[in-house]
Order: structure tokens, then sequence, then C-alpha cells
């Protein structure tokens, strides 16, 4: 084979091989990788670690005057490529194994109790006040 040809097969594999995955910057400025379909279709533009049990969790959100809403992702195999919940969640806190997501919304806090499992959100209860957090 011409020389041209294995490097044009050498580049053109290397390339597709991370062309799945996309980096963002976590708040304490780490490369974290997602897998790039999930990340095309995130609208959140900052990303945290969250630890939860023996699992870390990547937490994808858009910053708001109040809330910080956004998904969770799952890491298999260094690359968070599975999403925990689709839905939105909120300010996320762990608090004995419990992820609590908040958001406020005029006067009023509402708060939604999960636990994870098998890599999915579980709800346990919802509330609402009028107390801040």
């Amino acid at each position: 084979m011409k020389p041209q040809f294995l490097l044009f097969i050498f580049v053109f594999c290397f390339s597709s091989a991370f062309s799945q995955v996309s980096i963002c910057i976590s708040d304490d400025e780490k490369k974290i990788n997602i897998d790039n379909d999930i990340y095309k279709t995130l609208d959140g533009e900052n990303c945290k670690i969250i630890n939860y049990k023996k699992h870390k969790l990547l937490f994808v959100y858009t910053n708001g005057m109040v809330n910080q809403c956004g998904i969770l992702l799952y890491n298999e195999q260094h690359i968070y490529n599975k999403y925990i919940s689709h839905k939105e969640l909120c300010n996320i806190k762990i608090y004995n194994d419990i992820l609590i997501s908040s958001y406020r919304d005029s006067a009023k806090w509402y708060y939604k109790y999960y636990k994870i499992y098998n890599r999915s959100l579980s709800p346990i209860f919802e509330k609402k006040s009028n107390i801040t957090p």
C-alpha cells in the first residue's frame, strides 16, 4: 500500500475513534469527557461532579439568577454517556444518599427527593415551602 493511503486510514480511524467525545470543564477546572451525541442535546454550559455513594455523576446545567437546572449523567468507561434522568433537576444536593432537587418559582421553593437505583431516579416525595432553604 502507498504511504499516503496508510496515513489517510490512520488519521480517519484515529479521528473517528475520538469524535464521540466532547469536553466539559467542571467547576474545579477539570476536563470531563461527555458522549458527543448527548453533548449536542444539552442546553447547559456548566458542569460539576456529584459524588453519590461510590459513583461519580455529572450534573450539566445552566446558570439562572436563582436556579441551576440541568440533567445528570452516569460515567461508564471514563465517558459520561448514560442519562440518569432526562428530566430537569435543579440546585442538586446530596444528603444521606438522597438526591434533593430544589427550585424557586415566584416566592416558593419546590423540593423533590430521589434515590438512585440502577442508574435511574426513583422519586421519594415532593414538597413546597415559603421558607428559603
